[in-house]
């Protein structure tokens, strides 16, 4: 287990991990078994997934931006954080269909 979880940290630190090497991470970290080397990271993983589960108004931020979309008004960092919304497992119901799609088939 240590070994791969030295792996998985070298990953993360090279920002190489996969939603699911991270997860992994995560419960490693929430874990009562973490071995001593790895105790100096243990706080940082806790404070990531307590983060994780704390509300926003990022749904709200993201309607704005994909209204910024739509119109093609922007900008290329926009577009990175539209993009990695829409590869995170974590989308918004109301974010699941094109709207555009749904309003020209008539599917309202």
């Amino acid at each position: 287990m240590k070994h791969n979880i030295d792996l998985l940290l070298d990953k993360y630190w090279e920002g190489e991990t996969s939603v699911e090497d991270e997860n992994q991470l995560k419960v490693y970290f929430q874990g009562s078994d973490i071995a001593a080397e790895h105790i100096p990271y243990q706080e940082l993983f806790q404070w990531m997934s307590y983060s994780a589960n704390q509300s926003s108004n990022a749904i709200t931020d993201m309607d704005i931006l994909l209204e910024k979309y739509w119109e093609g008004e922007t900008t290329i960092k926009e577009e990175a954080v539209l993009k990695a919304y829409f590869k995170s497992e974590q989308i918004a119901d109301q974010h699941q269909e094109d709207p555009k799609t749904k309003a020209t088939t008539g599917d309202n």
